[in-house]
């Protein structure tokens, strides 16, 4: 029986696709069109235009040959949707027949009509044929079918984008060339959704929800809400598919991003599992192989979805209900970095825990994840990123080090990172034993004068510091230069000091700043430089010292 039906007699207004690439020797391209109000077909070869780093055809504006149309491609702000670039293999829709039947088990939607393709190989510029797809809602298997030439599909898997990639439903997004028939096809929709809801009512004798659901501009009303519909047909007592699964399949706009098997016909095999179970939460908690335990039935009653997301974190990390729930969240929830909102990358955590358990307990990657998140800015995992990364380029010299040191997985990282950097950085010692260094080196009561002794000591004074006195080691190496460290009573770094043909070159406190910014350390720098007979005078660094101050050993 007929319930309803939308006739659709022009999709576009102008067909557009190029056939080749761009002719850089005449700066042209070729392309065809078909003009629909007269059923012109033609060819021609456009200018490219170059604007910005931008390539372009200059085909704003075409005249149909035969009928004289004007065809504007491109408006003032945004493309003409009306008209439809396509490329040398697609298929698209010239018109649309779409019918809504009752038949004695469900629900049959069919769209058909004329479409067209670009003919590579033959003679003609466009191939013309009819097409027909029915998507047949089956109440009494609970069970949805797409059915177009020889493709045959069941619906109801948001992971699988076949449908959404193939069915010609999905040139119904908004245009003005199709607007009018807007309300005719949300009639339609009511009506399949509706008496969907009614049969499965009355077939298993309880009240179905409402299974509408936004349906967004992108792809038309029915995409979306077929794929809902189907999905609710299999998991009866599930809530409409959310926005992170129907939105674009892939992208998520303000939304969690999806985390989905890799191959994607994997919830399909579970259909008929589904369907047999008393309620889609237990059977998706059993495809899972997660425990049916009330932390994941509240999570799952929310996003049903997210199972194979928490069946990964559950066998990943160390098969904690609690912990497993704590580290959903961390992956689910949004967070702000003050300018954007921003979500983990899920699938880079279960990752990096996967490679850290292969050197630790999966405690102790629940207690770096843990650790990680509170300490991280933004509460970003980054040191759970970076030990994973730093274990898996050990060398087999680091690796076996770390197989007799067993960092502990608080301390991993730091070890690792030191042993990389000792790594990268080769350890060259410097001569410190002559006369000179001899006479630079001093100490006072609370000020000491020292040289490093190798190049991981100048490394480390730069890091400390903040400056780029790591990048001496050459000239020191080479005795071209001579670096004087300066620390306090309590052993921390407090100035650094050239020297360079018995002159004071630069003398720079943390950050680069100039000693004589630090009136007492000035002065002790002054004093230290008359002892060792070094010239100060010609170093800007250095300021006169202030009749005033003393040096620190005389100061109260």
């Amino acid at each position: 029986m007929l319930l309803g039906y939308v006739n659709i007699p022009q999709m576009f207004t102008f067909y557009t696709a190029y056939m080749d690439e761009i002719d850089y020797e005449s700066g042209s391209m070729p392309a065809i069109h078909y003009c629909p109000a007269c059923g012109q077909e033609f060819s021609a070869r456009w200018a490219v235009m170059h604007n910005m780093g931008y390539t372009y055809t200059n085909d704003k504006e075409v005249f149909c040959p035969n009928c004289g149309t004007l065809h504007n491609r491109r408006g003032f702000r945004r493309d003409n949707k009306n008209v439809l670039c396509l490329g040398r293999k697609d298929t698209v829709p010239v018109n649309m027949l779409i019918k809504l039947e009752e038949f004695k088990y469900g629900l049959r939607l069919t769209a058909s009509g004329a479409e067209i393709t670009p003919d590579e190989m033959g003679s003609m510029l466009w191939y013309k044929k009819h097409y027909n797809e029915t998507i047949t809602f089956d109440i009494n298997k609970r069970k949805t079918v797409l059915k177009k030439g020889s493709m045959e599909i069941e619906l109801g898997n948001p992971f699988d984008p076949e449908f959404a990639d193939n069915s010609n439903l999905r040139y119904l997004y908004g245009h003005t060339c199709i607007n009018k028939y807007h309300s005719q096809m949300l009639d339609l929709l009511k009506k399949l959704r509706t008496g969907i809801c009614k049969a499965l009512t009355k077939k298993l004798n309880h009240n179905i929800g409402s299974m509408y659901r936004p349906y967004g501009s992108d792809n038309g009303p029915f995409i979306y809400s077929v794929i809902n519909i189907a999905y609710r047909m299999i998991c009866v007592d599930a809530p409409n598919l959310s926005n992170r699964y129907l939105h674009d399949y892939r992208k998520a706009d303000n939304e969690a991003p999806i985390y989905c098997p890799a191959d994607e016909k994997f919830f399909a095999k579970k259909f008929n599992c589904i369907r047999k179970a008393k309620d889609t939460i237990s059977a998706f908690i059993e495809i899972a192989g997660l425990p049916d335990k009330r932390a994941f039935r509240r999570i799952l009653a929310k996003e049903p979805l997210d199972w194979w997301l928490l069946s990964d974190i559950y066998k990943t990390f160390n098969q904690n209900i609690d912990d497993t729930v704590t580290i959903y969240n961390h992956c689910t929830e949004q967070k702000c970095n003050g300018y954007s909102y921003y979500y983990l990358d899920c699938k880079d955590i279960l990752l990096n825990a996967a490679e850290i358990s292969q050197y630790y307990s999966k405690d102790d990657v629940v207690k770096l994840f843990k650790s990680s998140v509170k300490t991280g800015v933004r509460h970003d995992p980054y040191i759970l990123t970076d030990t994973a990364r730093l274990l898996h380029y050990m060398s087999e010299k680091v690796k076996q080090k770390f197989n007799i040191v067993k960092p502990s997985i608080a301390t991993a990282h730091d070890w690792l990172s030191a042993e990389q950097w000792k790594e990268e950085h080769k350890m060259i010692p410097f001569d410190i034993d002559n006369p000179l260094c001899r006479r630079l080196a001093m100490q006072s009561d609370r000020i000491k004068f020292f040289l490093p002794g190798t190049s991981f000591d100048l490394y480390t004074a730069g890091k400390k510091l903040k400056n780029c006195v790591g990048s001496y080691v050459d000239e020191v190496k080479n005795k071209e230069t001579q670096i004087v460290l300066v620390s306090d009573d309590k052993g921390k770094l407090v100035v650094c000091i050239e020297v360079k043909n018995n002159k004071v070159e630069q003398a720079k406190l943390f950050a680069n700043k100039c000693v004589s910014t630090d009136p007492l350390l000035n002065a002790e720098v002054i004093d230290w430089a008359e002892k060792a007979k070094i010239d100060w005078q010609g170093c800007s660094d250095i300021k006169q010292r202030d009749n005033y101050l003393m040096p620190l050993p005389a100061a109260v």
